[in-house]
């Protein structure tokens, strides 16, 4: 929920943001580096919706699209992150 605000057009909210992320619990190495490889993630995705599908086909690949995205992805030292989908978000009551 961060990464959005962190990249955010208000000079106000990137402040905030960046005012959390300097609290001194995220100071560990394990946390920089989390930080770190959302905020590379975060970056690879943005650059993924600004990129226009070229042709008149309507498919394509992320790979094609942005070269660096998977790689980074599948990147040994990569944290470990799992990406939340609206579907998993929705509330089912009985």
């Amino acid at each position: 929920m961060m990464m959005c605000v962190i990249k955010s057009s208000y000079p106000q909210r990137m402040k905030r943001c960046a005012d959390v992320f300097s609290d001194s619990r995220l100071k560990e190495p394990h946390m920089l580096k989390l930080v770190c490889d959302f905020t590379q993630l975060a970056e690879k995705l943005i650059e993924l919706c600004n990129k226009p599908i070229v042709g008149s086909g309507s498919t394509t690949t992320v790979t094609s699209l942005v070269r660096t995205l998977p790689r980074l992805l599948a990147g040994e030292n990569f944290s470990h992150i799992m990406m939340p989908f609206q579907e998993f978000c929705k509330v089912v009551l009985p």
